[in-house]
């Protein structure tokens, strides 16, 4: 929409990226050593711009929400997710309302693409502004594990070959790929995606090499907005290889984080098994919003089934303020959602069920109604490198 001095918001045109780009970093990344251009490089393609929403407020760029959607994997389900990137308004420009405009402008735009789910994560003193767009906190959604380069001893190096990931070369890059995509859950990257995660600034890729063959790899990032050991794939191994390879190339004063998941994965089960005694929480203040509660239910109904199964129970859910009503009717190993009210109704608000689906945020405590909280929470892991 536009009114006189104000434009939009509306999608971003390759003739705002600049002025845009200029304004978030100079709120961001100020001392210039990094830019959101090459930190979220897929945000910020061409192809991608039409997700980018802003507002100009006499011919300035004031205002920008951004959002990137991407197909997931996770235990058998399949959905989308819209993964919102650093939002930024103008010092000068706040509290008129006008990153809500473009966050909803954004979550219109999710609708059109049946995008399930949408993404983001913040600090605690914002969770109010998010609400009033439908997003809730949910519960931890990882584990950190603070190491140093004395803890290289913990972990077993197994003798293979380190070698360096070059991303102009792209050799084992292939590999990199199958390794990800054997983990239980994960977005869906194609080549060009993986290439272009893995060329990120400030990060390494590791690769363990067994009779010349990758069987495991390592991602490191000392960027501002990834920090970390962030991502690992392949055998356990292997994997235990490149954590002790990394922690041992340390310099005496550094330390840096591991982030695992919730998930098996052989990240998760070399940090637990060597390392458990070091466990934390991610401390991620991640919120989420169910874009369409019935769509989404749908789609995860194989983890529904499994984690349900042989508990015979109908009943549904009205969510006072999407329209919308889930039922579900689980029928010894079987599970179907449907729309129709049920005598067993409940009724709650969108963040309220967001928080009986995913487990509620110790700052936003909810206790889930029965028989809701004996079908979930349902755990739901985005790796650090996904962030986008």
């Amino acid at each position: 929409m536009s009114d006189g001095a104000i434009d939009g918001p509306r999608a971003c045109t390759a003739m705002d990226l600049g002025p845009m780009l200029a304004m978030v970093n100079s709120i961001f990344r100020p001392d210039g050593g990094q830019s959101l251009f090459t930190d979220y490089p897929l945000v910020y393609r061409e192809v991608n711009l039409g997700n980018v929403h802003l507002i100009r407020s006499h011919g300035e760029v004031v205002s920008i929400v951004p959002f990137i959607a991407w197909p997931v994997v996770h235990e058998g389900c399949r959905f989308r997710i819209g993964v919102i990137s650093p939002t930024a308004t103008h010092p000068d420009h706040r509290h008129r309302g006008y990153g809500l405009r473009c966050l909803r402008s954004c979550l219109a735009r999710m609708e059109q693409q049946d995008v399930d789910l949408s993404v983001l994560w913040t600090q605690v003193k914002t969770f109010t502004f998010y609400n009033h767009a439908g997003y809730q906190d949910v519960r931890d959604q990882g584990y950190t594990f603070p190491c140093s380069r004395t803890d290289a001893a913990l972990f077993h190096h197994y003798g293979e070959q380190v070698v360096v990931y070059d991303p102009a070369s792209q050799r084992y890059l292939k590999q990199i790929m199958q390794m990800h995509e054997g983990e239980p859950f994960g977005f869906e990257r194609d080549v060009d995606q993986t290439a272009t995660l893995l060329s990120l600034p400030k990060l390494s890729t590791l690769v363990v090499l067994r009779d010349g063959s990758p069987t495991a790899y390592l991602c490191i990032s000392r960027s501002t907005n990834k920090p970390g050991i962030i991502e690992a794939g392949g055998t356990v191994e292997g994997v235990e290889t490149l954590v002790h390879h990394a922690l041992a190339t340390l310099d005496d004063d550094q330390s840096i984080l591991v982030h695992t998941s919730l998930c098996d994965t052989a990240l998760s089960s070399v940090m637990h098994g060597k390392g458990a005694d070091r466990r934390g929480g991610s401390g991620e203040n991640m919120m989420l919003r169910i874009n369409d509660a019935v769509g989404f239910c749908r789609k995860i109904v194989p983890w529904l089934e499994r984690c349900n199964s042989g508990q015979d129970r109908a009943f549904s859910v009205g969510l006072t303020d999407a329209g919308q009503t889930v039922c579900f009717e689980v029928s010894g190993d079987k599970l179907k959602i449907g729309t129709e009210r049920r005598t067993l109704h409940l009724e709650m608000t969108r963040i309220e069920f967001t928080s009986a689906v995913f487990g509620a945020h110790p700052a936003r405590p909810f206790e889930a109604p029965p028989p809701l909280d004996q079908i979930f929470p349902f755990y739901f892991p985005i790796g650090v490198l996904d962030r986008s």
